[in-house]
């Protein structure tokens, strides 16, 4: 009849013991790391100072149709940023029916 009681009261006593023991651990592992990220942060964001968006690249290239003009042979390798594209149709374009538009 006591191993009974023991049990009863043991088994729970040793659950929360338990659960109190690696909580606290964790815990405290998340404190230090908290602490670490507040240590190593060099930009303040603030809620009237939204963050910078990451900067993307597109590229663009001529593509040639069926007996191009020198100034485009010349180009239709070649990348740009689409902001830095030559534009359509080139100065140097020798055809009058141009088609490279």
């Amino acid at each position: 009849m006591y191993s009974w009681w023991l049990l009863l009261i043991g088994v729970p006593v040793g659950i929360v013991a338990a659960w109190y023991f690696l909580r606290a651990k964790t815990t405290e592992e998340v404190v230090s790391v908290r602490r670490e990220q507040k240590k190593s942060a060099s930009v303040v964001v603030t809620k009237n100072q939204p963050r910078k968006q990451a900067q993307r690249y597109y590229g663009v290239s001529v593509q040639v149709d069926n007996n191009p003009c020198e100034a485009i042979k010349a180009i239709a390798d070649h990348r740009y940023l689409s902001d830095e594209a030559p534009r359509l149709p080139l100065a140097d374009c020798d055809r009058d029916d141009c088609r490279c538009m």
